[in-house]
């Protein structure tokens, strides 16, 4: 054995992983997460999750692998990509969050399987040195079975490995566009983002190389998301149209920014900025938004939260609003913001 692992160590360094080598690396890495946390079997759940995941699936680009989506039994606020297409979000998760913001964490996570992290983290300097690429691809004529998984102990090696920050805000830059172009407004991604970096306790998952890894969501990567949510097109789609309204608009605007920005509702504001926008009495403290007749909830809340929110965002810290919302005579609708 110790000849044929000398010899496997001396394949060219353009050696890589097939696709072939990819799944079957993936499917057991699933075999192993499956057996340790369960499979959720309610059907509300899976049916969410397939819907979104494979909305987003048909506009990932990649067609050399078939994506597979499951909810882990598990109470833990997370979700996870395996090389070759096999996807999990936890129960917790599903239960946690709105479609738009699970049509973020989906296409956060299968950008880690299009651009396959996981497996250029298998084919850089270390790993090469460490033997793992050399046993994955010659071992059994290219072909992985579980015994030469277990000997090389590249499952292992994957699972306890963590995603560097620049492939993390890769696959939130283009797991972004993904659900833009699956008709899922992106600006959900901001409410993703401060929703999972809310639900971090300090404690270790029990998969290091999942969407939350091992540390808390760095702001960097919320602060970067105003950067380019602002510039993606967006045309909402039968999938991924907008919840059904269920609160007055106002409410689902202050209830928007809340959730995006980490802001709190201040109630002395919201009744300074009524009296104001009431009487068109505004001040170089505000931002006032004009959204023309006919332009649906949804866009107008997309633009209040990557234009308004996102610039003050970026400006300076805060940590109060108040919001108001009038009609115009034109039958245009004014969003008055101030934040403190």
């Amino acid at each position: 054995m110790k000849w044929l692992l000398l010899l496997l160590l001396a394949l060219p360094a353009w050696a890589e992983v097939s696709s072939e080598q990819e799944v079957a690396l993936g499917r057991s890495a699933a075999q192993r997460i499956e057996a340790q946390s369960g499979i959720e079997t309610s059907p509300d759940l899976n049916r969410r999750l397939q819907t979104i995941g494979q909305a987003l699936a048909r506009v990932s680009g990649r067609t050399d692998v078939q994506f597979q989506f499951k909810v882990l039994a598990t109470d833990e606020f997370n979700a996870m990509a395996l090389p070759g297409g096999f996807v999990y979000a936890t129960r917790a998760l599903m239960r946690g969050m709105s479609d738009g913001e699970i049509a973020f964490v989906l296409g956060h996570e299968l950008s880690h399987v299009v651009q396959r992290h996981s497996i250029k983290q298998m084919e850089n300097e270390q790993m090469r040195k460490a033997g793992w690429l050399a046993v994955l691809v010659g071992l059994s004529g290219g072909r992985i079975n579980q015994q030469s998984l277990q000997l090389a102990g590249l499952v292992d090696q994957m699972l306890d490995s963590r995603f560097s920050q620049a492939d993390e805000s890769e696959a939130d830059r283009l797991g972004t566009a993904m659900m833009a172009r699956a008709g899922y407004d992106p600006a959900y991604a901001l409410v993703a983002l401060r929703t999972l970096a809310g639900k971090h306790n300090g404690e270790s998952p029990a998969f290091v190389n999942a969407m939350l890894g091992s540390h808390p969501m760095p702001q960097d990567r919320i602060t970067d998301s105003y950067s380019y949510i602002p510039r993606l097109a967006f045309h909402a789609s039968a999938v991924g149209s907008a919840p059904v309204k269920t609160r007055p608009l106002q409410e689902r605007l202050t209830l928007a920014v809340a959730q995006s920005a980490g802001w709190s509702p201040d109630g002395s504001l919201m009744a300074a900025c009524k009296t104001q926008l009431d009487g068109m009495n505004l001040d170089a403290e505000g931002a006032l938004l004009v959204s023309p007749a006919g332009e649906p909830d949804e866009v107008l809340e997309r633009r209040l939260l990557t234009q308004e929110v996102a610039q003050r965002l970026l400006l300076g810290r805060n940590s109060r609003f108040g919001l108001a919302l009038r009609s115009g005579a034109e039958g245009e609708r004014l969003v008055w913001l101030k934040v403190r």
